[in-house]
């Protein structure tokens, strides 16, 4: 036998519809009965289809008073690109949860009602920084009070026609799990986590926040620079890769060499070889056969490190592109991993 053929293909990119459909069942993301969720690898799977667990560690969490508790935790592998991560650290995918239950017709948006205060009046406005359809009463309410009164407000009118460059983007509001109905405007720097109105002034009183949108904004800042970081290391990725790829074929070309040699000894001194006949040729095998052992691992480690890279770059443009300034937020632990 022969060491390893050296692979003539290059890195093959994890495929774009990984973002919209389960990496096991195919079944798209955006299906009313999915429920998907997002890794901390930023692969996406439907809640049935979500990797069981394969092990359990033990973690240090922070206890009562400046104590440390220990957690048992599950582990589960990614069917996709194989990495572990924590069944705690699995949150909803909110970029296509957004998306699916986001997009409202022509009548609702004509329905459109008040999100700041439950008259359930019709609105006029719709704020950029609280992320809230506002009516009459609100709007005025809002210019009054210091601490929103210099936000961004624009008309219903300017809010449905363009609704990309107003901050509406058809979405739905999220929801705080704890106070049913308020929805998620907040997002709390200090605990890094979305947050409602009451869980601001109550769980979260005195940290530092900023409003959904003014936080959007420079997080995705934050990520496009982390994305231009990540181009070139994926650059320096692909080099070595070649590099790996390019050894192979060398050794490749040695080892049929070292045989045509061998076998050219073989026939030309056939008296004296029959004796020894497959020492020279196994101990010169070994040789190169190991080290084509340890080259295929590095290429095989390469390609899948520039797989891995490749999905996360598309994974972010495309969050920070199309995704909703809750989807982002509500995933910002996992993306600026």
């Amino acid at each position: 036998s022969s060491p390893p053929a050296a692979p003539t293909a290059t890195p093959v990119p994890a495929p774009v519809n990984l973002l919209e459909v389960c990496a096991v069942c195919k079944q798209s993301l955006q299906s009313r009965d999915c429920e998907p969720k997002l890794l901390p690898c930023l692969h996406s799977f439907c809640l049935k289809c979500i990797p069981q667990p394969e092990r359990q560690i033990s973690v240090q969490v922070p206890g009562a008073h400046g104590q440390t508790d220990t957690h048992i935790v599950n582990v589960m592998r990614c069917a996709v690109c194989h990495q572990d991560c924590k069944q705690s650290d699995i949150i909803d995918n909110y970029f296509v949860k957004d998306t699916t239950e986001a997009t409202g017709t022509s009548d609702e948006k004509a329905a459109q009602v008040c999100t700041s205060c439950e008259d359930n009046a019709g609105t006029i406005g719709f704020c950029v920084e609280c992320g809230e359809w506002l009516c009459k009463t609100c709007v005025e309410a809002h210019q009054r009070v210091k601490i929103t009164k210099d936000h961004k407000i624009h008309t219903k009118e300017d809010a449905n026609a363009a609704p990309e460059s107003v901050g509406t983007s058809g979405q739905r509001p999220v929801f705080c799990p704890v106070h049913k109905q308020e929805p998620l405007k907040l997002f709390c720097e200090t605990c890094d986590t979305l947050t409602c109105r009451d869980c601001q002034l109550l769980e979260h009183k005195e940290h530092r926040y900023q409003f959904l949108e003014e936080a959007f904004q420079n997080h995705k800042g934050i990520i496009e620079t982390t994305m231009t970081k990540l181009q070139e290391k994926k650059s320096y990725v692909h080099f070595s890769f070649s590099q790996v790829q390019n050894r192979l074929k060398e050794l490749n070309e040695i080892n049929k060499k070292v045989e045509h040699d061998i076998k050219v000894a073989i026939y030309t001194l056939i008296n004296e070889i029959n004796k020894q006949r497959k020492r020279p040729y196994c101990s010169s095998w070994s040789v190169t056969k190991e080290r084509g052992l340890k080259l295929m691992a590095q290429h095989k480690d390469t390609a899948q490190l520039a797989q891995q890279i490749h999905h996360v770059l598309t994974f972010c443009n495309w969050a920070i592109t199309n995704g909703s300034s809750t989807a982002l937020l509500y995933s910002k632990r996992l993306v600026s991993l």
